[in-house]
């Protein structure tokens, strides 16, 4: 038996495989959960996806949440189906692209922000004088 932590993925979707890429070397994936039904019962990743329903009858430690639907399924999971939340956690998009792309993307964003706040002052200023 393994040492590492059984997980199952909320996000049976690009997320989801993404999530599944990055997790499995550190923990053991049991299951993808997804809320569309025409998903239960099919394979992602040659994984078994669920119905959230059927967690009770799932093996788990903890589950990650992979999907733009995070705090939605969040609530789902602690206030229909009694899920503590200290066993729920979230894959943060830094890790599904990459951190030094993210800091990189985040300071050309910021830098064309203020490039473009600054030129539009100026061109107030020189238009009121």
């Amino acid at each position: 038996m393994s040492d590492k932590e059984r997980i199952l993925i909320f996000g049976a979707s690009t997320a989801g495989i993404k999530a599944y890429h990055i997790l499995k070397k550190q923990y053991v994936i049991g299951s993808f959960l997804d809320n569309d039904a025409n998903k239960h019962g099919t394979e992602l990743e040659n994984l078994k996806i669920s119905a959230p329903n059927d967690i009770n009858t799932l093996q788990f430690d903890k589950i990650c949440i992979a999907s733009a639907y995070q705090y939605q399924i969040l609530k789902q999971l602690t206030d229909e189906l009694n899920i503590p939340r200290e066993k729920i956690f979230f894959i943060r998009k830094q890790k599904a692209v990459g951190q030094d792309n993210v800091y990189y993307f985040s300071f050309l964003t910021t830098l064309i922000l203020f490039l473009c706040a600054a030129g539009g002052a100026l061109y107030a200023l020189l238009n009121w004088l």
